[in-house]
């Protein structure tokens, strides 16, 4: 008897984006299930002269809530951003247009800065955030006319400005 797999693996969904030595500093931006190599490769069975192509970007396609998205979600960013927009799918901008678009998408918030990474608070920053807010709190309910006081003895290279930061958008 043949034993069932109850678990399958599924190919996770990518965002890539890709160069084509025929569209100078331009790049295709393009959604796959499976690698962005056998994605470009289906898209280019017979290679032209002079013709190359480098894939610069492969990411998941997954939001930080979980949720899937596609390529058009990129392209719509792009678009408002006024990226000029070529011949289908190939968008005049760098790689960081790309990524900052990306953040967007994923986060599901305006990256008005254009960033092109994200990160999250160490436990050790969650912590101080969680106890910060907690003696804040405390301390106004208590002596609700004084202001609260709250240091950190925090280490070198703990983030204190990052956490700081991530203090004032909690509170």
């Amino acid at each position: 008897m043949k034993p069932t797999n109850f678990f399958p693996q599924r190919q996770n969904p990518k965002i890539y984006a890709y160069t084509d030595s025929r569209f100078p500093n331009c790049l295709k931006i393009g959604y796959t299930t499976k690698t962005a190599e056998e994605r470009v490769k289906e898209q280019y069975p017979v290679k032209l002269p002079n013709q190359s192509w480098e894939i610069v970007l492969e990411e998941t396609a997954i939001r930080d809530d979980g949720t899937l998205f596609t390529d058009k979600d990129i392209h719509r960013i792009l678009k408002k951003q006024n990226v000029p927009h070529i011949n289908g799918e190939w968008f005049e901008c760098n790689i960081d247009a790309v990524k900052a678009a990306l953040v967007a998408v994923k986060t599901g918030k305006l990256n008005i800065e254009r960033r092109t990474q994200t990160f999250k608070m160490r436990p050790e920053q969650e912590q101080a955030v969680e106890k910060t807010i907690g003696y804040f709190k405390s301390f106004k309910e208590e002596s609700p006319d004084q202001i609260p006081h709250f240091l950190w003895n925090a280490k070198m290279r703990f983030g204190k400005t990052f956490t700081s930061y991530q203090l004032a958008k909690k509170a």
